[in-house]
């Protein structure tokens, strides 16, 4: 007895000391989340307070002073204590107070100073930050004059910003360029062009800034023991780095041939430079949107090719879908165009054997859900493609069979047996009743329980019925009755049914038969017999709306029971 009190009381011990780190750990964080607040704010009203004297000096025209008043602002961005969310605060505070500077370098110039002069007499202060956001912002007015080539202003920037390597700061830095030199970039049609340089400088400099801003973005990551924390902040970050191929895509001159010839291979060659995960993932993400559909779809091959040297640990799986998804829209309103890239590219097989190699690589590791995600999104790719292809999309449900049937009954979770209901439904969308002659389509049908059959088979219904294709060959109904036995037939374990729902059930079923059309007597016989027999051998309730059908013959077959049968 005294040895089992003595363990309950050190397993009570042993909880008591669990609770107490617990909220160490909470209290702790709470304290840290407190301080960070607290030195945010101090920031903050420094920040107010000296952007209040460089407004009183800009008012007086005392530009000197004004410098001086936006060199002690801007000295508040070292900010060494500050999460980077809280950084992204005070950031955008410094960057709202800095474009009241450069009006007033503006203003300054059209008062008769030379911007050369001002570009040259804000590399005086002392510190490095103050000066290069300073050196940045005059850089930007300096542009706008047109006295020097925006190409020379932009890479000497370009060159002088190196001199921050603290990961933070100088992500903000550049970030702070990009935004600043956005519209002063040379580019076809704008007024930069010329003796400002060509689009081509334009490109050169945003892929420098892309390639500096990606290795300050990784180093953010650092050798911290708390992983978790460094990449949420990184996440919270990734738009900062993203900005640079908005920018890149958002240039005239970039044209479907620049873009396969120079920017997509340099944008993969710093994908591919380093391992970095959410790196990798991130920035492929970015191409796949940020770039017009029609040149992801011309180098297509090219792009699932790279997808296969990213980091093992890299979601290709959420890089296909996003690029399957947007190819699936541009093909939708592109019907012509999209004819024509299909005669000349085998679309639809170099995103099978991809996906095949994906399955086949990660099948043992990745959630079931996760693929039937992938297969969801190249099936209604496929559709909206490849209208008529019915042999592609049931090599789609096939491959999706052969996964099944390697998974244990535990890997279909809600969310998977979702998938294979979606997989199921969307061809029902364009291809209707076609559906049947799909030999993959039962068999996939098979694995979702009696509820998520009788779905399936209320959206069969619905399909045939709202595209009033006609029933005329006896072998295509046995096949749609085999889809829709779920309901005509009630399975013992199915729990109770809302009766409204059973009766919406019934008369889709009952309004097939008044699709029955035939030239022949003796077929609009058979066929209706074969919708008599299972609905003679379905319980009363069932009967009420079906077997009625036969008691009570319609005017249009009572004509047709009376015409000869040579007619």
């Amino acid at each position: 007895r005294c040895v089992q009190e003595t363990g309950i009381n050190a397993e009570y011990m042993g909880i008591v000391h669990q609770i107490k780190q617990s909220q160490k750990v909470f209290l702790e964080g709470q304290t840290m989340d407190d301080d960070q607040e607290i030195k945010l704010e101090e920031r903050r009203k420094t920040v107010r307070e000296q952007a209040y004297y460089m407004k009183k000096a800009i008012d007086t025209a005392n530009l000197r002073d004004a410098l001086r008043y936006s060199t002690y602002m801007l000295n508040e961005l070292k900010a060494p204590e500050l999460s980077p969310k809280n950084y992204y605060i005070l950031y955008m505070q410094v960057f709202d107070e800095l474009r009241v500077l450069e009006s007033a370098f503006r203003e300054e110039y059209r008062r008769g100073r030379r911007m050369a002069d001002l570009y040259e007499s804000v590399q005086y202060a002392q510190n490095i930050i103050p000066r290069l956001y300073l050196l940045v912002t005059a850089g930007a007015v300096y542009i706008e004059t047109n006295e020097v080539a925006a190409k020379d202003i932009l890479n000497d920037l370009l060159e002088m910003i190196k001199g921050v390597q603290h990961p933070l700061r100088g992500l903000f830095l550049r970030y702070y360029f990009l935004k600043m030199c956005k519209d002063k970039l040379p580019d076809e049609g704008n007024e930069y062009e010329g003796e400002g340089g060509t689009f081509k400088d334009a490109v050169s400099i945003i892929l420098g800034n892309l390639e500096e801003m990606n290795k300050l973005w990784i180093r953010m990551q650092g050798s911290s023991s708390n992983r978790v924390k460094r990449e949420k902040e990184r996440i919270d970050l990734k738009v900062l780095v993203g900005e640079n191929i908005v920018r890149l895509s958002g240039l005239q001159g970039v044209t479907l041939e620049i873009y396969t010839q120079e920017v997509l291979p340099k944008l993969l060659e710093i994908i591919s430079s380093t391992k970095d995960v959410i790196s990798q993932q991130y920035l492929m993400e970015c191409i796949v949107t940020a770039f017009p559909d029609e040149y992801n779809l011309k180098n297509l091959n090219t792009l699932l090719e790279r997808t296969g040297s990213l980091n093992p640990n890299c979601d290709i799986k959420a890089i296909y879908i996003s690029l399957m998804d947007r190819l699936a829209d541009f093909s939708e309103e592109n019907k012509s165009e999209i004819e024509n890239i299909t005669q000349d590219m085998d679309i639809f097989q170099m995103f099978k054997t991809n996906i095949d190699n994906i399955i086949e690589e990660q099948g043992q590791t990745m959630e079931l859900r996760k693929l039937l995600d992938l297969q969801v999104a190249f099936l209604n790719f496929t559709l909206k493609t490849y209208e008529k292809r019915t042999d592609y999309v049931n090599q789609i449900l096939k491959s999706c069979v052969v996964l099944c049937e390697k998974q244990s009954s535990t890997s279909f979770d809600e969310d998977s047996l979702k998938n294979i209901v979606k997989l199921l439904t969307y061809p029902l969308e364009s291809l209707s009743i076609t559906i049947l002659s799909m030999d993959e389509y039962p068999n996939l049908m098979n694995y979702l329980p009696f509820t998520k059959r009788k779905e399936v088979a209320v959206k069969i219904c619905q399909a045939v019925i709202s595209t009033r294709h006609p029933l005329n060959n006896l072998t295509t109904v046995n096949q749609l009755l085999s889809f829709i036995q779920p309901l005509l037939k009630e399975e013992q374990s199915f729990g109770n049914q809302e009766p409204y729902e059973f009766e919406g059930e019934q008369q889709l079923v009952a309004r097939l038969v008044h699709l029955v059309e035939n030239n022949h007597p003796d077929k609009v016989f058979e066929i209706l017999n074969a919708f008599r027999q299972p609905f003679e051998a379905a319980d009363e309730k069932r009967q009420f709306y079906t077997c009625l059908l036969y008691t009570s013959p319609s005017p249009r077959d009572r004509q047709k029971s009376r015409m000869p049968s040579s007619a």
